[in-house]
C-alpha cells in the first residue's frame, strides 16, 4: 500500500480527504468558549511574550527572577525575602521599589536593563511560528510584563520582530502588573480598541487571563503546565492549548488562509488562494452537512498553490494518506506545510522535528545515536526514522498528512516501503518538491540559528540532498509510484 497511486483521487491535481471532525485532534486543546463573546467581533490579538510565543521550559523567566533578586541586593541593599514581599503587595518588584522609595523615576531604566540582562540562547523558534503570525489578519500587539528592549531581543531571535504594530510593556504600563486593570486599559489605549469584546490575550499566565475574563477580553491560556510542572487549569480561560502554533485549529476565524500574498519573497513564496474566486475559505466546515471534504491541489512552477474545496462521500477515507514535502535543507519545507497545514487541516509531521525530539527524550534508546548524527550532518538509520514517523501518524489521530524532510535516501524509502504498518495502512499519493539554488540555501540556513545549522552540517546536508534524495524523488516519478508537484521556493 506504501506507494500506490489513488485511483479516484487523482485527477488535474491531487483531492485530500480531510476528516474535519480531527480537525484538534492531537492538539491538546480543550475549548469552553463563552457564548456571551463572539470570536468574529475580535480585531486586536495581544501576544504574550515569554513562555508564550516561545517555550523553553520558563528557562528565560528563571533566569529574570535570578537576575532581579541580584541586581536588588547589589543596587538597593534588598534582602531576597523583602524583594519578593514588594513582588507579592505591589504585583511587580519594580513597582514596589517606585511605591515604597527604594529608586527614584531617574534610575528605575537603569535598574530595568540590568534585571533584563539574562542570557537569551534557549529563545528559539518552533517550525512555522513566522507563517503562523503571518497569517493572522486581526492588528497584533506584544503585551509583556518585560521591557521593551527584553522583547525586542526575544522577537529578533525569533525571527518575528516585524510582525507586529507595537510593543506594549512595563514602560507603557507605568509598571503594574500586567494582571491589573490598569495595565490591560493602557493596552487598549495604545491599540485603540475602542471595546472589551474586540480584544483578545494569548498568555501563559492564569492571573493575566483571569483579568482578561473579568473584564470582558476572550483569552487563550497557552501551556499545559506551569513552571512548577504542575498541570493549569484555567477556569477563565475560553481556549487552552499547549503551544501558540494550535491557535489556527482552534480559532479560524482570526487568520487570512486562502488569500494570496501580493509580494512573496525569500522562503514565503508560496502563497495560497482558492480558484473558484473567494476571497476566503467558510471558516468551519459542518459534520453535520458533510463530514468529509477533499481539496484539490495544484501546484504550479511558479510556487502558486492552488486549492478548491468540494465534497466528497466517505467512503474514500480507507486508508491513512500522505504526501512526502522535499526539498534542500532551508528550500522553506516548514514554510509550505505550515500554509497546506492551516488551510486545509491536514496534519503535518516533520522528520527533522522529529529527530530533535527524539534526541533529548531520556526515555528513547536511540537518543544518542541521534543526538551525534544530527551534529554530525549525516543520516538516521532508516528503520528508526521510520518508526518514529508511524508512530506519530498514528498518535496524531488524523487521515491525511504531509511528511516534511522525508524521504532523504533510497534507504530511508526501502524502509518506509517494507515497513508492516505502512503497507497495510498507508497510501502515498505523491510528493512535493521544492526547488531552490544551494547558495540561497546556505544562506538561509546560516541566518536561521539553530545549533546543527553548522557550516559542515550544511555542507553535508546538501550532498546527501543531491546524492541520494533527489535520485529517490526521480526515481519515484520515473516509476509512475506518485505524482510529482514541483514548487520553485527560491
Amino acid at each position: 500500500m506504501g506507494c500506490k497511486s489513488s485511483k479516484a483521487a487523482l485527477r488535474n491535481g491531487l483531492e485530500v480527504a480531510v476528516d474535519v471532525v480531527d480537525q484538534v485532534d492531537a492538539t491538546a486543546v480543550t475549548a469552553n468558549a463563552k457564548s456571551s463573546k463572539n470570536i468574529e467581533d475580535v480585531e486586536f490579538v495581544f501576544f504574550d511574550l515569554d513562555d508564550t510565543l516561545y517555550q523553553n521550559g520558563y528557562k528565560t523567566e528563571r533566569m529574570l527572577t535570578k537576575r532581579i533578586g541580584e541586581v536588588s541586593e547589589r543596587l538597593f541593599n534588598l534582602t531576597e525575602e523583602v524583594i519578593f514581599a514588594l513582588y507579592q503587595e505591589h504585583g511587580t518588584t519594580i513597582r514596589g521599589l517606585i511605591d515604597k522609595d527604594y529608586v527614584g523615576i531617574s534610575d528605575i531604566q537603569e535598574a530595568l536593563l540590568e534585571f533584563h540582562d539574562v542570557d537569551l540562547s534557549d529563545v528559539r523558534p518552533a517550525s512555522g511560528l513566522r507563517e503562523m503570525i503571518e497569517s493572522v489578519k486581526k492588528r497584533r500587539f506584544i503585551f509583556t510584563a518585560s521591557i521593551r528592549e527584553h522583547a525586542e531581543r526575544c522577537l529578533e531571535r525569533l525571527g518575528i520582530e516585524d510582525l507586529f504594530e507595537d510593543i506594549i510593556d512595563a514602560h507603557a504600563c507605568e509598571y503594574y502588573s500586567k494582571h491589573s486593570d490598569h495595565a490591560f486599559k493602557t493596552a487598549m489605549q495604545i491599540a485603540g480598541a475602542e471595546h472589551h469584546f474586540q480584544c483578545i490575550l494569548l498568555d501563559d499566565s492564569m492571573r493575566n487571563i483571569t483579568t482578561a475574563h473579568h473584564l470582558g477580553w476572550h483569552t487563550v491560556c497557552v501551556g499545559m503546565k506551569d513552571r512548577n510542572g504542575n498541570e493549569k487549569f484555567p477556569e477563565h480561560s475560553d481556549f487552552h492549548i499547549d503551544t501558540v502554533l494550535e491557535l489556527p485549529d482552534i480559532i479560524p476565524q482570526l487568520f487570512a488562509f486562502g488569500k494570496a500574498k501580493s509580494e512573496p519573497e525569500g522562503e514565503d513564496n508560496v502563497s495560497v488562494r482558492s480558484v473558484d474566486g473567494d476571497d476566503e475559505y467558510p471558516d468551519t466546515v459542518s459534520p453535520e452537512a458533510s463530514p468529509y471534504f477533499t481539496v484539490d491541489v495544484e501546484v504550479e512552477v511558479d510556487g502558486l498553490v492552488e486549492l478548491d474545496m468540494t465534497h466528497v462521500d466517505v467512503d474514500v477515507l480507507e486508508y491513512l494518506r500522505v504526501i512526502f514535502v522535499v526539498g534542500g535543507p532551508g528550500s522553506g519545507k516548514g514554510t509550505l506545510c505550515a500554509r497546506l497545514t492551516n488551510s486545509l487541516n491536514l496534519h503535518h509531521i516533520s522528520a527533522g522535528d522529529l529527530l530533535r525530539k527524539a534526541k533529548n527524550d531520556s526515555n528513547n534508546p536511540h537518543a544518542e545515536e541521534i543526538k551525534e548524527t544530527l551534529a554530525a550532518g549525516t543520516l538516521i538509520p532508516s528503520h528508526i526514522l521510520v518508526d518514529l514517523i508511524v508512530d506519530e501518524m498514528k498518535a496524531s489521530g488524523g487521515r491525511n498528512f504531509l511528511l516534511d524532510g522525508f524521504p532523504r535516501s533510497e534507504d530511508n524509502m526501502s524502509a518506509w516501503v517494507n515497513h508492516e504498518r505502512v503497507k497495510e495502512e498507508i497510501q502515498l499519493e505523491g510528493a512535493l518538491v521544492l526547488e531552490c539554488p544551494d547558495a540561497v540555501l546556505k544562506e538561509r540556513l546560516q541566518n536561521r540559528g539553530r545549533e546543527d545549522d553548522h557550516e559542515e552540517a550544511i555542507t553535508k546536508r546538501l550532498e546527501i540532498f543531491h546524492k541520494e534524495t533527489k535520485v529517490v524523488i526521480d526515481e519515484l516519478e520515473k516509476q509512475g509510484d506518485a505524482t510529482i508537484w514541483p514548487v520553485n521556493s527560491n
